[in-house]
C-alpha cells in the first residue's frame, strides 16, 4: 500500500463524466488521459515504451477503468498490478493481506505479478489500474510469449504478447530504468524516446541535484543490475561433442549489442556430476585431474559463432569448450 495521493492533475470529475459506464467490465476512459498523471511506480513500463518506438496504438498501456462495484482480479500474470483511487474507496486482498485505500493519502496500491491470490473492490467512486513490465518481469514475459504466444498482454483487451516479444528481442529495444522517476502526464509518457531533461550549469545547481562520486556509484551499479536483469535468458545448452575431460556445448542466445556498443559480453557456464563413475572401466579409466563441479566464463568474441536456425530458430549459437571434467560420469550444464 503507498502512502501517495491521487494521481491527478485537473479536473478530475469532469473527466470521470466522459468515462462510460457499460457494465462492471473494464474500460479504457480517453478522457481520463488529460488529467491522469502516471504514477512514478509506472513510469518505467516497458509495454508502453514498446508501443512508443513502434509508434503502434497505446491502448496495451492504457490504465483500465474501474467504477464503484467493479471488482478486478489484476493484469495478466506476470505484470504488475498498480491501482490508484481517484474519487471513493475500494479494498483489496491478496498474498499481502489486506489493505484500504482511499482517496486522500491511501491511494495507490502496487501488487506483483505472481499473486494469484489478488481480489480488488471499488467500494464507491472510480479507479484505475495500470499493468507493469519492467526488469523484474520481463524474463517471465518472455517464456509467456514463447509458451502462448496468442495470449493478450498484459491485459485482456490487448494484443498478442508475441507482439510485445518482438520488441523486446529488438537490439535498439532501450531497457533502462532510472533509480527514480517522477509522476508526468500521460503524453509523456506514452512517447518514446522521452526529451532528456533539461540540466542546469552546475554553479545553478542545488546540493541535492549535484552528483557526488558516491550517488556515481550507486546509480553505475543500479544500471548494471538493470542490464543484467534484462538480458535474454539463454535456452538449455546443447551437447556436440564429449571427450574424456572436456564437453563442447552450443550455446544459443537473441542477445545482440545496440549500435555504437563496444562493451563486452559472454557466458558463465556452470558444471555439476550427476552420476558416479563407471565401475566395470576401471579405476584408471574414470581418473583425471578435473573438477567435480565448477564455473567457467567465455568471451562472446572469442567464441566460435554462427547462425543456427534448427535449434531456437534465429538465435546466434555460439560453441564454447568446457574443461576439466572428469572422465566416465555424467554431468548437467547451466549457461546464462
Amino acid at each position: 500500500l503507498l502512502g501517495a495521493r491521487p494521481p491527478v492533475e485537473g479536473d478530475v470529475d469532469k473527466a470521470l463524466k466522459g468515462c462510460a459506464k457499460t457494465g462492471l467490465a473494464l474500460d479504457a476512459c480517453p478522457a481520463l488521459l488529460d488529467v491522469l498523471s502516471v504514477p512514478r511506480y509506472a513510469a518505467h513500463d516497458y509495454v508502453a515504451r514498446a508501443a512508443g518506438l513502434r509508434n503502434a496504438s497505446q491502448e496495451s498501456a492504457s490504465p483500465l477503468y474501474l467504477y464503484g462495484g467493479a471488482k478486478d482480479d489484476g493484469c495478466t500474470t506476470p505484470a504488475h498490478s498498480l491501482y490508484a483511487v481517484l474519487r471513493g474507496t475500494a479494498s483489496a486482498t491478496g498474498a499481502f493481506g489486506t489493505a484500504k485505500l482511499d482517496d486522500d493519502i491511501r491511494s495507490m496500491l502496487f501488487v506483483p505479478g505472481n499473486d494469484d491470490k489478488l481480489a480488488f473492490t471499488v467500494s464507491k467512486g472510480a479507479a484505475v489500474r495500470f499493468c507493469i513490465v519492467d526488469a523484474s518481469n520481463v524474463h517471465a514475459v518472455r517464456r509467456l510469449a514463447k509458451e502462448s504466444p496468442d495470449v493478450p498482454f498484459p491485459h485482456e483487451k490487448s494484443l498478442a504478447i508475441s507482439e510485445l516479444l518482438t520488441a523486446l528481442d529488438d537490439p535498439e529495444f532501450d531497457f533502462v530504468m532510472a533509480r527514480s522517476y517522477s509522476e508526468m502526464p500521460w503524453s509523456e509518457f506514452a512517447t518514446w524516446p522521452r526529451p532528456a531533461p533539461e540540466e542546469k550549469p552546475v554553479h545553478q545547481q542545488t546540493k541535492r541535484q549535484r552528483k557526488n562520486f558516491g550517488s556515481w556509484q550507486s546509480e553505475q551499479r543500479w544500471n548494471w543490475r538493470v542490464v543484467s536483469a534484462t538480458i535474454p535468458e539463454l535456452p538449455p545448452p546443447e551437447i556436440i561433442h564429449a571427450g574424456r575431460e572436456r564437453c563442447e556445448l552450443r550455446l544459443s542466445s537473441s542477445y545482440e549489442r545496440r549500435k555504437h556498443d563496444d562493451r563486452p559480453f559472454g557466458f558463465e557456464v556452470q558444471f555439476e556430476q550427476t552420476t558416479a563413475p563407471d565401475t566395470s572401466l576401471g579405476e584408471v579409466a574414470a581418473w583425471g585431474p578435473g573438477d567435480e563441479k565448477g564455473t567457467q566464463r567465455f568471451d562472446a568474441a572469442s567464441s566460435r559463432s554462427a547462425k543456427h536456425e534448427t535449434v531456437f530458430a534465429n538465435h546466434k549459437s555460439y560453441i564454447v569448450d568446457v574443461k576439466d571434467t572428469l572422465p566416465a560420469r555424467g554431468y548437467v550444464f547451466r549457461a546464462r
